[in-house]
């Protein structure tokens, strides 16, 4: 959480790298809004982004802490 604290200030912050590089300042901030309030960390942890990209299944198995199983 840390890591992404520090990118966040660095990346998206007014004046942070992704304005002064990529957009203008009036519609960098706006776009990194939106674009944040889409975001689910949710979704993005293990195991239920490995679910949500179809490389692991639900272990119907009570005893895997986990809940899954990786597909190779």
């Amino acid at each position: 959480m840390h890591v992404n604290a520090l990118a966040r200030g660095m990346l998206i912050n007014f004046g942070g790298i992704l304005e002064k590089t990529l957009f203008s300042a009036e519609l960098s901030m706006q776009l990194s809004a939106e674009l944040y309030k889409e975001w689910q960390f949710d979704e993005q942890a293990l195991p239920a982004d490995l679910l949500k990209r179809g490389m692991a299944i639900e272990d119907p198995d009570p005893n895997n802490p986990s809940g899954v199983q990786l597909l190779f």
